[in-house]
């Protein structure tokens, strides 16, 4: 019921703002991906150990009306919506990830939803954001970092960085460990916002799907030194 409504939300406001042919083009590439996806991931780990060495500041876009969010329950979200803040509109499956344990990340700008990230602390919201999950050791203290989304008006300008350095410094306080993520191969400012927050690949992996059937491959290797000249922590 949720997803119907989160759906008819969505349509209209895409309507209302992109118009309907993009709509049209839209509704063709999701129907596209549900047929068959072939996509090839970098995998990332991060040791979350020095991010108290580092002060917000130097991290927080200088954005006019920037304000950020942690959501970790639907109280928090509906909160957010009676206040006339996008969320439920914007975020899939919301509600199912906040029951689940997720933690959502939000920066709204004004009070539109500008960038999102999630931290997953166990397997069935992993299976949510990502299916088939990669491997995570939730029961040793490790995390991942996932469904992470820019609204197009606001690329380039930091949110990501900001939002990342905000999941780590959470986990640290937290107790967590490792946190690991995904990033496509064809994603370079994300990799370079992974890279950036100490971030190294420690595997590659391939998604395939065709009608129902999904495969989930990943190897590991060591030879990505190329992606980790950058993965000094620095603003």
């Amino acid at each position: 019921m949720y997803r119907i409504l989160w759906l008819v939300r969505r349509t209209r406001q895409v309507v209302q703002t992109e118009g309907l042919r993009y709509l049209l083009a839209r509704g063709l590439g999701f129907f596209v991906a549900c047929v068959f996806r072939y996509e090839k991931y970098y995998l990332y780990e991060r040791v979350i150990d020095n991010i108290r060495n580092y002060n917000e500041v130097d991290f927080k876009p200088k954005i006019e009306n920037l304000t950020l969010k942690m959501v970790s329950t639907n109280e928090q979200a509906d909160e957010l919506e009676a206040a006339g803040l996008e969320f439920r509109s914007q975020v899939r499956d919301s509600r199912e990830l906040l029951d689940k344990g997720a933690v959502a990340f939000c920066i709204f700008i004004k009070r539109q939803l500008a960038n999102i990230g999630w931290v997953v602390l166990n397997r069935p919201t992993h299976h949510i954001l990502f299916r088939p999950a990669h491997k995570v050791d939730f029961e040793n203290g490790e995390a991942v970092f996932s469904g992470v989304m820019t609204n197009p008006r606001f690329l380039r300008r930091g949110l990501t960085s900001y939002s990342l350095f905000k999941r780590v410094q959470f986990c640290s306080k937290k107790g967590i460990r490792v946190d690991r993520c995904l990033v496509a191969k064809n994603n370079v400012p994300s990799q370079a916002a992974t890279a950036k927050f100490g971030g190294h690949i420690y595997a590659e992996g391939i998604f395939i799907k065709i009608f129902w059937w999904e495969r989930w491959r990943e190897k590991n290797t060591a030879d990505f030194t190329h992606a980790n000249e950058s993965s000094a922590l620095q603003p």
